[in-house]
């Protein structure tokens, strides 16, 4: 039985399947061209963390280090996305900047 999410009931604690799966899609997401921009460098850091947290399996916002806001933000929502807190969807819904728009 999955643990559930008082707050949101539609959450549940991931399961080692959808860690491993939302990995993947956070890697899938760096290979992306414009990742290597440098207006995506805040979103590459918290994406590039988050990776390390969910294959760690932080549960504590102690160990996010990332220096930027943007970046940190990302990172600390791998930790709620692992307690159960954020979906899947909104931790790895940040759209990168356009390179196209600039």
């Amino acid at each position: 039985m999955a643990l559930v999410n008082i707050e949101d009931p539609t959450l549940t604690l991931p399961t080692p399947q959808h860690v491993e799966e939302t990995i993947n899609l956070i890697y899938q997401k760096l290979e992306r061209p414009e990742m290597n921009h440098p207006a995506n460098a805040a979103i590459r850091e918290g994406y590039e963390e988050a990776a390390d947290i969910l294959f760690e399996n932080y549960r504590t916002y102690a160990g996010v280090s990332s220096t930027t806001i943007q970046g940190r933000s990302i990172a600390v929502m791998a930790v709620d996305y692992l307690n159960g807190n954020v979906s899947q969807k909104v931790l790895v819904g940040v759209p990168p900047v356009s390179v196209a728009s600039l």
